[in-house]
């Protein structure tokens, strides 16, 4: 059997994308092979289904955030400092439309208003 001529970390990074956009059930396979540009038998084969594409997106997406949050633990003088510029950099994401919050079956909205959030981050009454 030939060996798999593409990238596999490509690949999950695409799906990532196709699942932040629509999520999980709002995803078709259809979606996953116009995103990734395997047919649908390289990805049976590779991943085995959709699910399990998404498991292992889901799962590189954690490692990288965990990744970030290291870093940022790292950087600052104490863990308290750390978490409220870790959330803050977060939430400017999230308000920039740059960072999402997204579920098994859809992208979701925080229904949080911003100033309130941002002003208990810093500490000030809501």
């Amino acid at each position: 059997m030939a060996k798999a001529a593409y990238d596999r970390e490509d690949i999950i990074n695409r799906s990532i994308e196709l699942f932040w956009r629509h999520g999980f059930n709002g995803s078709s396979m259809q979606q996953v092979v116009d995103t990734t540009g395997l047919k649908p038998g390289s990805i049976y084969y590779s991943f085995g289904n959709k699910e399990a594409l998404f498991k292992e997106a889901l799962g590189q997406y954690a490692r990288k955030r965990i990744e970030k949050i290291r870093r940022t633990l790292d950087a600052a003088p104490d863990v308290g400092e750390a978490s409220v510029c870790y959330w803050i950099r977060w939430l400017k994401r999230l308000r920039a439309g740059t960072s999402r919050v997204v579920f098994w079956s859809k992208p979701a909205r925080t229904g949080l208003r911003w100033r309130r959030l941002a002003g208990l981050c810093r500490g000030q009454a809501a």
